[in-house]
Formats: C-alpha cells, structure tokens, sequence
C-alpha cells in the first residue's frame, strides 16, 4: 500500500481512536462533542485517496481496503440512531430468530427447508428474563444495530462518491465480513467490556444504571451471547466456533462493467481463500510465480469467477478445513464434519458431527450414527488437510497465544 490511515489493533474505540496516518501515530482529527465518528472517518479518508489518486494518475488501478471498526467491539454509534432500534428489538431474541428466518426465505437466502436450531447452550427463552435484563439487552443489541446502520449510510456515501466521480462503473466493490457475530460479550453483555480486566465486575444493577452511556463515549459495549445467536440466525454457535455461526459471512460483489447480475443471489460454497485466485480470473491475469526474485508459497484457493455469470455453476472441487482454538471443521462435496473443542480437554474426546449442508443448511441433523464411515473419511481428510496448511500442532490456548506471538 501506498498510503495508511486507520488503526492497527483489532479494535479501537470509535470517538477516541489510536490513529495511525501513513507511519505516524496521530491525534484524531475531531472529538465526540464535535460529532467525530471513526467510520465517517475512515470514509473520509478512503473518498480523499481515491480522489487524489484519480486525479493525479487517473491511468493507473487503485486499490483501496477500507477496513472499518463497525461491527467490532466497542459498539459505538450516535445515540439518536443507537435508542431508535430500541422499539424493533424490545421483543426479544426468540422472536427476532424467527422474524429473520422468514425474511430470510423469502429472500431466497437460505433454503425454504431450512430449520431454526435450538438455542445455543446456556441461553434462556427471552421471556425467562427479567424486566431489567431485558431493558438492557436490548439496548445493547441496539448499540449494535445502530453501528451497523451509522457504517452502511457511510458506505453509501463512499459508493455516492464513486457515482459522482464517474468511476463506479468500472471499480469492482467487495462488500464482506470476517466471522460470525462475537461470543465475547459474555451471557449478559457488557457496557464496559474492559471492567473485568482492571477487577471492575459488571453487575446487571450497575448495568441498568449506566444504560444511557451504552454506544457513548464512556462505554466499551458489547452484546450477551443471545443477540450474537440471533445475528447469526439460522446457523449455530459464534466467531472463533467451526459451526455455520462462526465462518459463514455476507459477501457481496459490484462491477457494473464487468458483472451482468443486479442484486442475484449466489448458493456455491466458496472461501475467503477463493478470492485471489477469482479476482485473479476476473481481471485476466495469471499469479506469478515469484516476486522480486522471492519464490512464492503456491496460492491455495480455487476461483469461483465461473458462479458469478453463471447461479448453476458447481462449487469448488478442494476441500476446505477449518481450524480456530482447537475447534475444527471441514467441508467437501457439500458435507460437513465438524467438532467444538472444549478448551484445555484432550483433542481426541472431542465429538464430531456430520452435517449434508446440501440439505441441512443451519447444521440441524447430526448424520455421523447413521453414516460412519463418511464421517472417518472427512476426518481422516481434515489431518490431511491441516498437516499440509501448517495447522499442527494443535494448540487450543487463547490468551498465551496472543502473548507468545503479538503478530497474530
């Protein structure tokens, strides 16, 4: 990259940032009484560098990675879009499930057949809370929402400016996420995530009590794993699991130059390792096979451009494992093992389930009684494909991992 502005950890908080511009650690330019927001931001900066660009050297392809803190932790939003989402959540995580599911239907996202699966472990019927819990919860959902609709209307002031400069039509724009929604706010949520690091225990009482600071500048909120559920409705379990709740992601892709399809919904598995090799594809050129003299690791992936002319087209033919703290996963052919590892147990008590996502989109139907030696054979696929990605030895640690190695 030519050119950097934005933060370097996983998250930051969005009213007060630690901002980098290119190779030097700056103030932000604004603060949170001026109405200063980092993703109007980083929005800012993105249309500035695709300006300046176009305008120098309008000959040369740009690439741009806008990298925005929405949806992460802290959930941070101006408060007039945060409390309006107060009364379209007020019924509850069971109910929003079900609500999503069928619009989901009928969208055509996930299939008619497809079943909502238990509530995770641990989570209660909505109504088994009290009045107080659920006041809180669902303004901390409400924090989330209105972080993610502050960041879509600066997307679309970032796409409103590729119209205006009369390049939208040959810039291809990918929209996705990284995971599925987060565990880390715990069974209850929290207003200030970093309490219990600093032995600040967060009881539903002092939460209660600060309700009006949730989403604000003295707030680092999270949601409860209840909402992280129904975020991830209809698929199971959250980020860092090897269920459909933990890897499955939006993506979505623009070329109006080069993509016929307006608003067409795909179904082919693909991977975010697929994407080199398709846009590779795409653009018409083959991967080198060194740079600067330094021989290269092969690229793993395989395209999935032919899908995008083409709703019939198969999936990709390579397996795909799946690996995050211990917990693993694989699909091929369109079947799915996978196993939730209880940290710190020994590996070979895990239990691995058998899923024929082909038909079993939110993994509802456990086959591995019924086909055996199906499920060995994914297994034995799994070592295979983990030994040759370097995901051994496995190391279900989390803290310590991060300590031991800060680049991760």
């Amino acid at each position: 990259f030519d050119r950097f502005y934005g933060f370097l950890d996983a998250e930051t908080d969005q009213f007060a940032p630690e901002l980098v511009s290119d190779n030097t650690h700056i103030d932000p330019p604004g603060i949170y009484a001026e109405g200063y927001h980092l993703t109007s931001d980083l929005v800012d900066q993105s249309i500035r560098f695709i300006a300046d660009h176009t305008a120098d050297r309008p000959d040369i392809p740009w690439l741009t990675w806008v990298a925005l803190g929405a949806c992460h932790a802290p959930h941070q939003a101006p408060i007039d879009i945060i409390k309006s989402y107060d009364g379209m959540f007020a019924h509850g995580w069971d109910v929003e499930r079900e609500q999503r599911m069928a619009r989901q239907k009928a969208m055509g996202i996930v299939p008619q057949d497809t079943r909502l699966p238990a509530r995770n472990d641990g989570i209660k019927a909505w109504d088994d809370y009290s009045p107080d819990e659920r006041c809180v919860f669902t303004r901390l959902q409400s924090a989330f929402a209105g972080m993610l609709d502050h960041a879509d209307q600066h997307l679309a002031r970032l796409i409103g400016f590729l119209d205006q400069a009369g390049i939208r039509d040959n810039t291809l724009i990918l929209v996705l996420s990284d995971n599925g929604a987060s565990q880390e706010g715990g069974p209850w949520g929290f207003v200030n995530a970093m309490g219990p690091y600093n032995f600040r225990p967060e009881p539903m009482a002092e939460k209660l009590r600060r309700i009006d600071e949730i989403g604000g500048p003295d707030s680092h909120s999270n949601f409860p794993h209840g909402w992280a559920m129904a975020s991830n409705t209809p698929l199971r379990r959250y980020k860092q699991n090897t269920h459909g709740g933990g890897i499955r992601d939006p993506f979505v892709m623009s070329w109006p130059k080069k993509i016929a399809g307006r608003g067409e919904l795909r179904h082919q598995f693909v991977h975010a390792c697929d994407l080199t090799p398709t846009l590779l594809e795409m653009i018409g050129i083959e991967a080198p096979e060194e740079i600067a003299g330094v021989a290269q690791m092969p690229i793993e992936g395989e395209s999935f451009a032919r899908s995008i002319a083409d709703a019939s087209a198969p999936s990709k033919c390579q397996p795909q494992y799946f690996e995050m703290f211990g917990h693993r996963g694989i699909w091929h052919d369109g079947w799915k093992a996978v196993s939730f590892h209880p940290s710190g147990t020994p590996f070979e008590n895990d239990t691995w389930e058998l899923f024929h996502l082909a038909k079993d989109f939110s993994e509802t139907d456990d086959l591995a009684a019924k086909e055996p030696e199906r499920l060995a054979q994914l297994i034995k696929l799994w070592w295979s494909e983990a030994e040759k990605h370097n995901v051994l030895p496995l190391d279900d640690r989390f803290r310590p991992r991060f300590a031991e190695n800060p680049a991760r």
